[in-house]
């Protein structure tokens, strides 16, 4: 069977699931950044404080963390996950 899908995250769960198959990621890698919709206030400080603090997360690798976490809560095994960082990938 062939497939493709497009986040890891769901890629792992749904191989987990079947029991079967592996997740393969193609390169040249195209990582594609995720966003969020905050609603309109007449200055940045809510955004800024977002932008800050997401990124000292993600640098100081507390997401990939969490989602290892996530993982083996779900019983996947984290070293056979795609991971989230996406310097990771490389």
């Amino acid at each position: 069977m062939k497939g493709i899908t497009g986040a890891g995250p769901e890629m792992d769960l749904l191989r987990e699931k079947l029991k079967i198959g592996n997740v393969v990621i193609p390169k040249p890698l195209f990582a594609i950044p995720s966003g969020a919709g905050l609603p309109y206030e007449p200055t940045p400080r809510l955004r800024d404080y977002l932008s800050t603090s997401v990124g000292y997360l993600y640098f100081a690798s507390e997401i990939q963390n969490a989602y290892e976490d996530y993982a083996r809560w779900r019983g996947l095994d984290p070293s056979k996950s795609v991971p989230l960082m996406r310097e990771r990938l490389l």
